[in-house]
């Protein structure tokens, strides 16, 4: 990144700087003060990396884009005008973070253990990343189908991401916007690293937005995740388990969305039924439970509910038919503090919307 013209003349000074690309202006920019200033004598006054149209940033390495926004970052101490969003994925064959600009998807890195850095001598270019305090070795990947072509690696890669992870929180206050585990088949270094993770956005007060669990989870780690993760927007399982597994606390989140729930019984949802959303696939609810669920509604201690669905084989004209309806409304029942909620027929699920 470095470019010295700290000993040119000023009229060469303002030959260099005026033949200077945007991005080149950037580069010196973020070298230190004195370079900053000396392109302001040349005429480059208010250079910054957050200016860069997104043609300019397209035509960057995926390097370049990482090194150069970090360090706009820390040297501005905010992402301007920006909307950044943050995320992690976890599994044994991969540890992402991804960023993203404005809706956009801006670049997504793999974190490796430095061990394994020789693995990939021949498929790219090392060097030296700037991340905060350290220097992390990288490896830029030539091949361009990969969806990673940069690798940050460090002594451990859990503690990498840990690291990311701080970087973001302590310095902008910045959290996730998604976590997502999947591919976790009880390995006991994965189950330890993904300890390590929980444990470190728990004990550092990192709010993850949404929580997904898909594919194959160890039992054991998908318990760990409904028990100790709180996302502030939505626990979103797709996790398949035994008819062993059971799981009987409350889920600390605004929605709960659970694609195998055979373990989500009546008791766990009078449990947690007082999110915005609950929607549970994979259960079959009886009649006599939908009508315990609806008489605890009535009561009025689901007060922040707004909709439920739940899987059944039930018929919901029977499970409402002794509740008091809304004349001429279909299936509107009356409930506490002028609540209504309304009962839809959909295919093999009990569907509410309560307003």
């Amino acid at each position: 990144m470095p470019f010295d013209f700290l000993g040119l003349t000023y009229p060469s000074i303002k030959n260099v700087v005026a033949q200077m690309s945007n991005v080149d202006a950037v580069r010196v920019s973020l070298q230190n003060a004195q370079a900053d200033q000396l392109l302001k004598t040349g005429g480059k006054a208010d250079v910054s990396f957050f200016k860069l149209s997104e043609q300019e940033i397209s035509r960057l390495s995926d390097f370049d884009k990482l090194e150069l926004f970090l360090c706009e970052a820390e040297r501005s101490n905010s992402f301007g005008s920006q909307d950044v969003r943050l995320s992690c994925y976890v599994s044994e064959q991969y540890f992402l973070f991804r960023i993203e600009r404005d809706g956009e998807d801006y670049v997504t890195v793999g974190l490796g253990n430095f061990g394994t850095i020789d693995e990939l001598r021949d498929h790219g270019v090392r060097k030296n990343m700037k991340f905060g305090n350290e220097l992390v070795p990288t490896v830029t990947l030539d091949e361009i189908g990969r969806t990673v072509r940069l690798i940050l690696f460090w002594e451990d890669r859990t503690a990498g991401l840990c690291s990311m992870i701080n970087f973001f929180h302590s310095k902008f206050n910045r959290g996730l916007k998604l976590m997502q585990f999947c591919n976790a088949s009880g390995e006991q270094n994965h189950s330890e690293a993904i300890r390590k993770i929980v444990e470190y956005v728990n004990s550092n007060n990192v709010q993850i937005a949404v929580v997904e669990c898909v594919e194959q989870i160890c039992e054991e780690d998908y318990k760990f995740f409904l028990e100790n993760l709180t996302p502030t927007f939505v626990f979103d399982a797709d996790a398949k388990t035994s008819p062993e597994f059971k799981f009987d606390g409350q889920m600390r989140c605004e929605r709960i969305r659970i694609s195998s729930g055979h373990w989500f019984t009546l008791d766990v949802l009078l449990k947690n039924a007082n999110r915005k959303v609950v929607v549970v696939q994979g259960a079959d609810y009886t009649k006599e439970e939908l009508v315990t669920f609806l008489e605890h509604w009535k009561d009025g201690k689901f007060s922040e509910l707004e909709q439920l669905e739940l899987e059944t084989k039930a018929v919901p004209a029977d499970v409402v038919k002794d509740f008091e309806k809304l004349e001429g409304q279909g299936f509107v029942l009356k409930g506490p503090d002028n609540k209504r909620l309304e009962v839809r027929a959909e295919r093999k699920m009990f569907t509410c919307y309560i307003f």
